[in-house]
């Protein structure tokens, strides 16, 4: 092979690797709101799908004292390449928007924790955190994010290491405050997850002076061209 010929494949090699690695579908979040009691909770999650290259938009209803749905999602697929991710969006908000008004969730509180997955060196597991920006030494937590080996018949040929996890709050300040939460299983709708991130974590107080953490999970699942981002949301309800 002549050396311009080995030049030519070395940065056709370099250039098809980047396109490949930087493939996969990173999903975004928006929260919508909490009700003024805590209960309810909503968030979006929208991108571009790796393999179709469709915009979609989803729609989530949260219980966060039971960690389950309220309502199924909403769920929109635009089946058209060409089409801005703002439709999917706008279909799918005008399409939740009946059931965000009878739960009132509207009210936003604020953000402890942010950890974007474009950022390096940070400890992805654990986040260390006060909830009062005026003293966050007075009232202090902690949340540890652990993986378990979940094997999966349907991954083992093409992602054999896939993963489920573990989550904790403990309180630093008071030692009756832990709460936590465990996978039992691998969900089919997490496509073959090979890791877990804490990507942020939100403080709303309620009415009756209750508080939520809302611990927004990454997931990292097996995607048609690299890994794919999406999430899960876990609520730590703590009656004061």
């Amino acid at each position: 092979m002549s050396c311009i010929l080995r030049i030519t494949f070395i940065v056709f090699t370099l250039l098809t690797s980047n396109i490949s690695a930087l493939a996969s579908d990173a999903a975004f979040s928006r929260i919508i709101g909490f009700s003024p009691d805590g209960k309810y909770f909503t968030f979006e999650q929208y991108g571009i799908g790796d393999a179709s290259g469709l915009p979609f938009s989803e729609i989530f209803f949260i219980d966060t004292i039971k960690n389950t749905w309220v309502e199924p999602p909403v769920r929109v697929l635009i089946d058209d390449q060409t089409a801005d991710i703002s439709k999917a969006r706008i279909l799918a908000l005008a399409k939740a928007t009946p059931t965000i008004k009878s739960l009132n969730t509207t009210l936003h509180g604020f953000t402890l924790v942010s950890n974007p997955i474009t950022q390096f060196g940070n400890d992805k597991y654990t986040a260390d955190f006060g909830t009062n920006p005026n003293a966050p030494d007075y009232d202090r937590y902690k949340i540890q994010l652990s993986l378990q080996d979940a094997p999966n018949k349907k991954c083992e040929s093409y992602a054999p290491d896939t993963k489920m996890f573990s989550l904790t709050l403990t309180s630093e300040s008071n030692q009756n405050i832990t709460r936590s939460y465990a996978d039992t299983n691998m969900p089919s709708s997490r496509n073959c997850a090979l890791d877990y991130s804490i990507s942020e974590i939100h403080y709303f107080e309620t009415t009756n002076n209750n508080v939520i953490f809302m611990t927004f999970i990454n997931i990292m699942s097996y995607g048609w061209e690299g890994l794919d981002r999406r999430f899960i949301v876990i609520p730590f309800y703590v009656q004061k």
